[in-house]
């Protein structure tokens, strides 16, 4: 199995870009019996924590440090919310394996573990990932598979059928499957599927894209490195680049949340124009808007009519998305915000960078 780079930096805010997740964490799975002898010790979250912690105190080469994080440094680095944060280090798993020196400090103990196997987690699999302009949000059990992939079948072909991974990963089937479906996309093709499989049980063929991978490493790298600069100081020609650079990731961070909002409304609302009556509707609701505006403000007779004619539209088309099994909500982009914390802005009124964004920024004012 791929190895994780030996992480240099022992300060919680130095720029990182991989997690090692060790495999105990996902349980232990009997190929021969095909019985599972232990669950994965929680949430995937729990899981991201946990790797977070492992990675800052246990390096390959044997040496032990501490790791200093807070609430905050959690969220930023690894996607996750306050309250997700807060559950994974409350969790038994965390307990048992992670010993808490004092505030914010926290050495992991398992010493069964420290040498034990592991799946590479990226940075970049964290947040939006932009792919020749489509953007791609992964959850966070289909960053898991990623990561799997990413240990897997790096170095050579890895043949497994869908069924194999669910059991390593102890996550259920469809899961699997839709995680697959999603990272073996033709338009983002961040993993090779050279055969594929008849069904779930079935053996399908599969390496990561490393040249994308690299791709990606090194646009994260050169990212979260343009943004620590402004927390190392340097002078103030070398300040007013890192501005230059911050700003650039703060542009480009808005734009894919931005695209992965209108992609996700829109895909809904195509989904929804598949149904007859829902388009009928939407379309004469669209049409009647400009009328009723013009009858208002002329104070004509008419009015009345057009406004029931507005209202039984409107509950026709209610109907037609209640049939469809769609929340009139998901037609919106605010529906998918990612952080409403700061409503996806990056910033919090305050004028302090918010904990969502990117891993590399310091959580202060810029």
């Amino acid at each position: 199995m791929e190895t994780a780079a030996v992480m240099q930096q022992l300060n919680s805010n130095a720029v990182d870009y991989s997690y090692r997740a060790p495999l105990a964490l996902f349980g232990e799975f009997d190929k021969d019996s095909r019985k599972r002898r232990t669950r994965r010790v929680g949430s995937f979250t729990t899981i991201k924590v946990l790797a977070d912690i492992f990675s800052f105190s246990v390096f390959s080469d044997g040496r032990r440090s501490v790791c200093t994080r807070t609430i905050e440094l959690f969220e930023r680095d690894l996607g996750m919310s306050e309250s997700s944060v807060r559950r994974a280090l409350k969790s038994e798993a965390a307990q048992k394996w992670v010993k808490c020196e004092s505030k914010n400090a926290y050495e992991f103990k398992a010493e069964e573990l420290i040498n034990g196997a592991h799946y590479k987690y990226e940075a970049w699999m964290t947040r939006p990932i932009i792919i020749n302009d489509n953007v791609l949000v992964l959850t966070h059990a289909e960053q898991a598979v990623l990561a799997y992939f990413n240990s897997e079948a790096r170095r050579q072909p890895l043949e497994a059928s869908s069924q194999d991974i669910a059991d390593q990963l102890d996550m259920s089937l469809p899961i699997v499957q839709g995680a697959i479906n999603k990272v073996c996309a033709k338009e983002f093709d961040l993993v090779h599927r050279l055969y594929i499989g008849k069904n779930g049980k079935s053996k399908s063929r599969y390496i990561i894209n490393r040249a994308l991978f690299r791709e990606l490493g090194r646009a994260e790298k050169k990212k979260l490195k343009a943004l620590q600069k402004q927390v190392q100081g340097t002078d103030d020609a070398a300040k007013s680049e890192d501005k230059r650079d911050i700003k650039s990731a703060v542009e480009s961070e808005l734009y894919a949340r931005k695209r992965y909002r209108e992609e996700s409304a829109e895909r809904v609302y195509t989904r929804a124009l598949e149904d007859k009556e829902f388009k009928l509707t939407d379309e004469e609701l669209k049409k009647l808007a400009p009328r009723l505006a013009f009858a208002e403000v002329r104070g004509s007779a008419g009015y009345m009519d057009l406004l029931d004619r507005q209202r039984e539209l409107t509950e026709r088309r209610r109907s037609a998305l209640k049939r469809l099994n769609i929340s009139e909500v998901e037609l919106s982009e605010d529906f998918y915000i990612q952080c409403h914390k700061c409503g996806d802005k990056l910033f919090l009124p305050s004028g302090k960078m918010c904990g969502c964004f990117s891993r590399g920024a310091p959580p202060g004012e810029v």
